[in-house]
């Protein structure tokens, strides 16, 4: 419900426009990513329903899903996390082939020494010295650049870590000024809501969507402290645990 009906100070209508414009993108985007995932779980669930057909095994009627709404930042922080797991089992594989390399390395050693080796090298007037097109070398070279770009790979990592906090958009007002007792001032246009949650839908982007496109904290309130304590006492008056308590009980036969 809008509060005021006024919009930010100091912003032209322009500015106005081309924020809301950017928030409308974003949402787009958003619902677009999310059909594509759901598109992807529907034929992986598609393909696996029709093997256990063709298997006969029964299997349930199809039930219609409604595609996940959730936060872009827990799904970034997934992806980041199965990038360091990925980057940790590559550096893993890393140093068993770094390990594998040096026993080769050991043994050709050990077999250049060897005197039966020694001997047919002096015999057809070859130098002692290890052939320099010997592919070795050029393995350890290769894999030490290679532990070089896990290094470099591992800190844009971390940069990512330590940027997930950070706003995608400007904020139109401070945050310390953004909430009082008496109304919630959108960051998108500067509207004036005691609830502003109902507003994001026109945008197409949920609360965790807002939050994260102006690097909010996911406990930030989008409503007001007055709308909170309206909520606790209806909730307290109403006592809504001891209804939902005796609708588990089982009625007496």
């Amino acid at each position: 419900m809008n509060y005021s009906g006024q919009m930010g100070p100091n912003l032209s209508s322009d500015e106005k426009n081309e924020s809301r414009a950017s928030v409308a993108a974003f949402g787009m985007k958003v619902k677009e990513r999310k059909e594509r995932a759901r598109i992807k779980r529907s034929q992986k669930a598609e393909a696996k329903r029709a093997e256990k057909i063709a298997a006969g095994v029964p299997v349930s009627a199809k039930r219609k899903t409604r595609p996940k709404s959730g936060s872009d930042r827990r799904s970034e922080a997934r992806t980041r996390q199965r990038m360091a797991d990925a980057l940790a089992a590559l550096r893993e594989d890393l140093a068993n082939f770094s390990r594998l390399v040096q026993a080769d390395q050991t043994l050709v050693a050990k077999l250049e020494e060897a005197p039966a080796r020694v001997q047919a090298r002096e015999a057809l007037g070859l130098s002692p010295a290890p052939h320099p097109t010997l592919a070795l070398p050029e393995y350890q070279a290769l894999l030490s650049h290679m532990n070089y770009m896990l290094k470099d790979f591992e800190g844009l990592l971390k940069q990512l870590d330590g940027m997930e906090s950070r706003p995608r958009m400007e904020r139109i007002v401070p945050l310390e000024e953004a909430t009082t007792d008496d109304y919630v001032v959108s960051m998108i246009d500067g509207t004036h809501f005691q609830v502003m949650t109902r507003s994001l839908r026109q945008y197409g982007i949920s609360a965790s969507d807002y939050r994260r496109l102006f690097g909010l904290p996911d406990d930030y309130m989008l409503w007001t402290e007055k709308v909170k304590q309206a909520r606790s006492e209806i909730i307290s008056e109403s006592r809504v645990w001891e209804k939902h308590k005796n609708r588990k009980k089982p009625k007496e036969p």
